[in-house]
């Protein structure tokens, strides 16, 4: 694997390095700490907050791909010596000085799995153990770093594999799971379920004064060591989720409705007052922190934004909701003319935008009153966005209807089949025209029968669109459209000629004016009778490539047109023959030495600013750039899709790993200027900025190395060195240095060419060990990563 991955990288282009920016919704607080002055929130989704605890408003986020092993915070947990967070999707991710200049260190490839559910640990001697609890995968263990024994109930007396919670009271592990409490001492598991009126566990916590308790659905239970049995603290009312505990006293959050937070007091469970009524986690520190979701008024039940608020002992909170998109499963995209990107939700409960003032978000249904704003309903799909030439948002709720959407006021209008020309609801795609007609594609509907056999739309003027003369419906089976099939995509060629992406069918080709007009002809979009159809291709020479599974088309610079389906072509048109051919085509890369995509299901594709054409695959992105008569295909993708495919190990480094959303990616959209490419996926979006090509500066970094190499720093050989840079990186440059697990051992800032930057010494003072290394390095926005290896 080595050879192979030192091979991909040598062959690398260094170019300018795309930044990514998740889009993820702050949905709900799953997990609290507080630790030093910093407050830790972990979210369903959208990643880690990390907030001082004097100005919780102040907070940044960590992400999947970027800091954290995965975006969905399951617990939370302080060593002494490192913040460990678990994931449900990504495992753990080790984090030293959290609160100051945090170092990530993701553990993912030797857990039991990747749904970790519960972490603790201590540093016990010179010594730092770490346990962790998974969804039906029982208990793992972590040894000053080193990932150790995975233990089970069939293999190992484990009373239940499902783990909930875990505690440490001394030296013995308490595990929390659905069958019970099992206590871990000198290698040994013994179920101690004596005591508890139902074996399901929620949380375990030690307190000040040493005593460990347990949330169940029964309330709240203490543990006594002497006779190994529980007894219930007190009469609390009602199934409890979870438990703090800290210098302020012990709290148990229940389930149900207020009073939910109590509070041991003398014997007795106070009521503390909740700033919210949607509270999922506690925590307790030198404050008391709690969190969960805001849901705004006319909002879907299942909607909502997190939030931390401080408290004391009594309560008296102060609420920080935090700011983020709504969506969270994201379909529909674009942006409008200013810039701004524009997110639809798959299943239909927002659409979010981010401006410059932050984050705006339609979600309430419309009220049908004088002053229309809001969706149709929860239940159509947000398939199809689009911007038109003054700015309105058109946003399609599958099977129902067209909102245009006013980013200036706030108001909406809707359309539908029965109240205006269109001819249905079932849409597909909105392709802008140059000249400002909305292009529509709808899919089969069978739903609707006989009475919507059509498939294109022609909306003339975009703000009129409630007259019915605005609207044009191309005829079908007379020309190049069949009435069965449907229209996944359509671009726009020349201002005359446009291309139709029809599943099973093939590729259309549709000249507005027909072959006796040119593209500066006026337009003669209601006569249909001088209308040139090309088509359908349904194979091209060139390629295997199925042309009739395309479902995104996009406009190459040169004029020829970007196709993916069931892999990635770009297709040249030869207007005297009336033929169409490949010019160039991938599939899913099978090997190191043939370029290919991440996966061979391609969802959309666009073209950015520079002519590279971007692909959102099943599994990740592909960007194919050109330069210089080379052609390279890079890759990103989530860390889940990569650890769970055991192909991508193979063919592609550690360095594909970006902070995208996961799972599977759909629709794209690139920015009026070019220079972003937004993307959607399952988990939410990101979006790119794809850098720009500067005069020779896609190959600026190409000629890079570093000496010796290989280094053997025990014999003198000096520090390590970079050559071949740039004559004007003399402003200094950053060197990366990574195992090939993934882990930065060391880094530098402000390096200088041909200047020693590196004695061998990892971030902790070690010495790293024999092996490859990969040498990363960044100078105005480029990157170039060269292979190392280093010799004791």
């Amino acid at each position: 694997m080595l050879v192979v991955l030192a091979w991909y990288l040598v062959g690398a282009i260094a170019t300018a390095e795309p930044q990514f920016t998740p889009l993820l919704a702050a949905h709900e607080t799953t997990a609290l700490l507080e630790l030093e002055g910093t407050v830790f929130a972990g979210l369903d989704g959208g990643g880690l907050v990390v907030a001082p605890t004097s100005s919780p408003a102040d907070y940044r986020t960590w992400y999947a791909g970027e800091e954290l092993g995965g975006n969905e915070v399951t617990d939370l947990a302080w060593t002494g010596r490192h913040l460990w967070v678990a994931t449900a999707d990504g495992g753990l991710t080790r984090v030293n000085d959290p609160g100051g200049d945090p170092e990530f260190r993701p553990y993912t490839s030797n857990l039991g799995s990747l749904d970790v559910t519960a972490v603790a640990g201590a540093v016990i001697g010179e010594s730092e153990r770490v346990y962790y609890g998974m969804s039906e995968g029982g208990l793992g263990q972590i040894v000053d770093g080193l990932s150790g024994n995975i233990y089970t109930a069939e293999q190992d007396g484990l009373v239940g594999n499902d783990v909930t919670a875990l505690a440490l009271l001394g030296n013995d592990l308490f595990i929390a799971t659905t069958d019970g409490v099992s206590r871990f001492s000198s290698n040994l598991f013994v179920t101690v379920n004596e005591g508890l009126p139902e074996a399901e566990v929620s949380d375990l916590v030690v307190t000040e004064d040493g005593v460990l308790v347990a949330g169940t659905p029964a309330g709240v239970f203490a543990w006594d060591p002497d006779t190994s049995t529980w007894s219930a603290q007190g009469s609390i009312g009602s199934a409890v989720t979870d438990l703090a505990s800290g210098s302020l006293g012990l709290f148990a959050l229940r389930g149900g409705t207020s009073p939910r937070l109590s509070r041991w007091d003398a014997g007795a469970w106070l009521t503390v007052t909740l700033p919210k009524p949607l509270c999922g986690a506690v925590a307790a520190g030198q404050n008391l922190w709690v969190g969960g979701r805001v849901n705004m008024a006319g909002m879907t039940n299942a909607g909502g934004l997190a939030y931390l608020a401080r408290g004391g002992a009594q309560g008296g909170f102060a609420t920080t909701t935090l700011t983020s998109s709504l969506v969270r499963n994201a379909e529909g995209v674009t942006f409008d003319p200013s810039g701004d990107p524009w997110i639809g939700s798959y299943v239909a409960d927002a659409v979010s935008s981010l401006g410059d003032d932050g984050w705006t978000s339609i979600y309430e249904l419309d009220s049908n009153t004088e002053e229309d704003r809001g969706l149709f309903n929860y239940s159509s799909n947000i398939l199809a966005m689009a911007s038109d030439l003054q700015g309105k948002i058109w946003i399609s709720q599958y099977t129902t209807g067209l909102i245009r959407h006013d980013p200036v006021t706030g108001l909406d209008a809707y359309f539908t089949k029965h109240g205006s020309g269109m001819s249905g609801a079932y849409i597909l795609d909105m392709v802008v025209h140059p000249d400002g007609p909305l292009i529509i594609t709808h899919d089969i509907a069978w739903q609707e029968g006989a009475v919507y056999p059509e498939k294109i739309d022609i909306l003339l003027d975009p703000d009129h669109a409630d007259d019915p003369l605005q609207w044009l419906t191309l005829p079908v089976d007379e020309g190049g459209i069949t009435s069965t099939n449907r229209i996944w995509s359509a671009v726009v060629q020349r201002r005359d000629v446009v291309w139709f992406a029809a599943e099973d069918y093939g590729l259309l080709r549709w000249d507005i004016n027909g072959d006796a007009a040119g593209p500066d002809d006026p337009l003669t979009w209601g006569d249909f009778t001088d209308d040139s159809w090309d088509g359908p291709f349904a194979s091209l020479s060139g390629t295997g490539n199925d042309p009739r599974s395309v479902k995104g088309l996009a406009l190459a610079p040169d004029g020829t047109i970007w196709a993916g389906g069931n892999g990635l072509t770009r297709i040249s048109f030869n207007e005297i023959s009336g033929s169409a051919s490949a010019v160039e085509s991938y599939g899913e890369k099978v090997s190191t030495v043939v370029p290919g995509l991440v996966s061979g299901s391609v969802a959309d594709v666009v073209v950015d600013g520079n002519g590279d054409v971007w692909a959102s695959c099943t599994a990740g992105l592909n960007r194919i750039r050109t330069r210089g008569g080379q052609t390279t295909v890079d890759a990103w993708i989530d860390q889940g899709n990569y650890l769970a495919n055991n192909n991508f190990g193979l063919l592609y480094s550690i360095g594909v790993i970006a902070p995208l959303p996961g799972t599977t990616y759909r629709d794209m959209a690139v920015s009026p200027d070019g220079k972003q490419v937004l993307v959607t996926s399952d988990r939410g979006a990101v979006l790119i900025d794809v850098g720009q090509d500067q005069a020779g500066g896609s190959a600026s970094l190409g000629g890079v190395y570093c000496y010796p190499n290989p280094w053997v720093p025990d014999l003198g050989s000096g520090e390590l060195h970079i050559g071949g840079l740039p004559d004007g990186a003399t402003d200094g440059f950053t060197a990366e240095i990574y195992n090939v697990e993934g882990e930065m051992v060391y880094r530098a800032e402000g390096v200088l060419p041909e200047s020693g930057f590196w004695g061998g010494l990892n971030r902790y003072g070690d010495a790293v060990a024999t092996g490859m290394y990969l040498v990363r390095v960044t100078w105005e926005g480029q990157s170039f990563t060269v292979p190392l290896g280093v010799v004791r």
